[in-house]
């Protein structure tokens, strides 16, 4: 799945976040790429509350997560949901670049 949020108003990017959460969980998907474009950094912490969520309702044990910021105050908030992920058992890492995200996601990456 490949999700992008941003830009918008803060209620969208949070409702994107909220979206992915239950897409992931109730539709079984291992493998979830989010690219922030931009938007307040505080609406993007949505991600870290679904990450959490996600990981108490219960992901596939294989699923992977791949971050990709389009502005420097979402990656930010990318880090944090990296950490977070790792945390909850929830295999995340954070890009610069869509391309090795995909890269990773389909198992050619490191």
């Amino acid at each position: 799945m490949r999700c992008v949020v941003g830009p918008g108003p803060d209620e969208a990017i949070q409702e994107c976040y909220r979206n992915l959460s239950v897409m992931c969980i109730d539709s079984g998907i291992s493998k979830a790429l989010v690219i922030g474009v931009d938007g307040d950094p505080r609406a993007h912490q949505a991600l870290v509350v679904g990450l959490r969520c996600a990981a108490l309702a219960g992901l596939p044990p294989d699923f992977k997560l791949a971050l990709v910021a389009g502005v420097p105050a979402v990656r930010v908030v990318f880090a944090q949901a990296e950490e977070e992920a790792r945390q909850s058992g929830i295999e995340a890492r954070l890009f610069q670049r869509e391309g090795d995200a995909i890269g990773w996601l389909s198992g050619a990456g490191a």
